[in-house]
């Protein structure tokens, strides 16, 4: 479990690396964002060692009663995180089913609980940050 939380987390330095470039330069900014998760960026290549690491069944890593564990709650937040609108430049459709299957039914399941749903949608209403957190239209869909 700390594994995967830890592999999310070798995103974080790659994007706040981008922090650092000249605020008034809008589109430098935003191109290196997007780049990271180009076919061939940064990102991608993390991600795509964490789709491979995944249990599967919506789940990172599989638990003998199939129960979520934190790192299923990291990823929810983390993946949602990266698509919410946040992070200007990054590709708000990243997280697709086509490259990413296990990530995507990840987001699914546990965005699926009741409670979460409730939480996200309440939060979404406040601000449009959290309207894919609380997505009716899940990202497989």
């Amino acid at each position: 479990i700390d594994e995967m939380i830890a592999a999310f987390e070798d995103l974080r330095p790659k994007l706040a690396a981008t922090y650092i470039i000249n605020p008034k330069d809008k589109e430098e900014k935003e191109a290196a964002r997007a780049a990271l998760f180009e076919p061939d960026g940064a990102g991608t290549a993390i991600m795509l060692k964490i789709e491979a690491q995944c249990a599967g069944a919506g789940r990172v890593v599989a638990t003998a009663d199939g129960a979520f564990t934190v790192a299923d709650l990291w990823a929810f937040w983390f993946l949602n995180f990266l698509r919410s609108g946040f992070w200007e430049g990054l590709p708000s459709d990243y997280l697709n089913a086509a490259t990413y299957p296990k990530l995507v039914e990840i987001v699914d399941a546990f965005g699926s609980i009741p409670a979460v749903r409730a939480y996200y949608t309440e939060a979404a209403e406040k601000n449009k940050m959290y309207a894919v957190f609380a997505a009716t239209e899940l990202v497989s869909a």
